[in-house]
């Protein structure tokens, strides 16, 4: 089973779920994974303020807040609004069980305090209307989406004409696939001996569809962490990410699995 999801520098993709087998070989199970939040435990209704280090403060003009009501099932809704390291603001609404996931309008602010585009989800998926607006507030992009799943969307230039669809945001895509990115890794990685476990890699997809930065967050031994750079860096190049028709550069996370079949 292996398990495909993208972080696209504060994008996250739905996850696709794919099966694959080797026979002969020992079983490489891969998956890409974005970063879990912490979260902060306060009280139902409790608005808390934290500074851009996440240390409670009772200043309302501090980097950020989120606000915590406790649903039945032990789960948890959070609305949080907050600011990055490039001083955008972002306001977004969250359900937390064992991880967290979207719940609701996620939105990005200009420095003006004018909104830049704002989406709805519901349980961690696109769902509902979703929004893009030119500076100075011109509509640019709307589309609507149910489980995930583009409905309708149209596109408009900066003065309001209709003009072809494209998508908001493409994952980079690897030559004839993800399944072919899974057989290069699985194929190409040799792997010897008994030593069993789960090594993981990060590495970034460049704008040009380069493969780069590629390191070992965690490994099983010297000579398996070796191999794991040495395939990842040897991967041909992808199509990279795409936001608003520019490429971008893609962050991954990849666990490879190595087990005895």
């Amino acid at each position: 089973m292996c398990i495909f999801r993208i972080h696209f520098l504060g994008m996250v993709f739905k996850k696709l779920i794919l099966e694959t087998n080797y026979p002969n070989m020992k079983t490489i199970l891969l998956s890409v994974s974005t970063l879990l939040f912490t979260v902060l435990s306060v009280s139902a209704q409790q608005k808390t303020y934290v500074n851009n280090k996440g240390e409670l403060t009772g200043d309302m003009v501090s980097e950020q807040y989120q606000m915590e009501t406790r649903l039945p099932d032990s789960i948890h809704k959070i609305k949080r609004l907050y600011k990055t390291d490039g001083d955008v603001l972002i306001s977004e609404v969250s359900l937390l069980s064992e991880t967290r996931v979207p719940d609701g309008k996620t939105q990005l602010f200009n420095p003006d305090g004018s909104v830049e585009w704002f989406i709805h989800y519901r349980d961690g998926t696109r769902h509902g209307e979703s929004k893009t607006f030119w500076p100075g507030g011109r509509l640019k992009r709307e589309e609507t989406f149910s489980n995930g799943q583009l409905v309708v969307g149209k596109s408009y230039d900066e003065s309001g004409n209709e003009v072809a669809f494209f998508p908001r945001e493409k994952m980079p895509e690897y030559p004839g696939g993800i399944k072919e990115a899974y057989a290069f890794v699985a194929h190409n990685f040799h792997v010897k001996g008994t030593a069993t476990g789960s090594i993981i890699v990060t590495f970034v997809v460049e704008k040009d569809g380069t493969v780069t930065e590629v390191t070992v967050k965690k490994g099983v031994s010297r000579r398996l962490d070796k191999e794991a750079i040495r395939v990842v860096e040897s991967m041909p190049k992808w199509s990279p990410g795409m936001q608003e028709g520019k490429p971008v550069r893609a962050i991954f996370s990849l666990p490879i699995k190595i087990a005895d079949e």
